[in-house]
């Protein structure tokens, strides 16, 4: 009689240990999952973070290259004037040259 007693709190008390062991492994399971989604939700801000930056950075090049062309663009400006007042001068200088080339030619054949 003894060993069936034995027996039975033996098995009573594997039993018990199952079903605690059954329970950590649940809540193991558990822990995992919202460990798991604390990980995706840290990942996601963190990429977030580096789009976002990203963007600055971009809209920063943006602004730096728009700088750079407008400083190019008043430059040819000022270049483009400079061209129109030799061309001017050159056009002044080349018209009196005829005009006297034209007097003498003139000159000469009468």
């Amino acid at each position: 009689m003894a060993k069936v007693k034995n027996h039975k709190t033996l098995l009573k008390r594997l039993k018990k240990q199952v079903s605690t062991l059954k329970r950590k492994e649940k809540a193991g399971r558990n822990k995992l999952r919202a460990a798991l989604r604390k990980v995706a939700k840290l990942a996601r801000s963190h990429q977030s973070k580096l789009d976002q930056k990203a963007k600055q950075v971009k809209a920063k090049l943006a602004a730096a290259e728009a700088k750079v062309y407008a400083r190019l663009a008043s430059a040819m400006k000022r270049r483009a004037k400079k061209v129109k007042k030799v061309k001017k001068a050159v056009k002044k200088v080349m018209g009196s040259r005829k005009a006297k080339t034209k007097k003498r030619r003139g000159k000469k054949h009468s």
